[in-house]
């Protein structure tokens, strides 16, 4: 089963502009599904305390959250 990969951002977001299409191109390598949600058209859960911010679902598992460019980077070696 493929990861997928979850993103929340906002538009107006600008480290979420920096490690978007870094994720975008992971993903793609990888073979995983990308999800982006935008907080300010769609509800987030109430993980989500501020922007940019990953979860990973890997089959029952779910990792994250990853919050901000910084641990994101980390997390997926961008």
């Amino acid at each position: 089963m493929s990861k997928t990969v979850t993103m929340y951002g906002g538009s107006w977001c600008q480290p979420c502009k920096q490690v978007k299409p870094k994720l975008i191109k992971k993903a793609i390598d990888e073979d995983w599904t990308f999800e982006y949600i935008d907080v300010e058209d769609d509800p987030c859960p109430p993980e989500v305390h501020s922007v940019p911010t990953v979860f990973v679902k890997d089959g029952p598992v779910t990792s994250g959250p990853f919050v901000g460019v910084t641990d994101i980077r980390k997390e997926f070696a961008l």
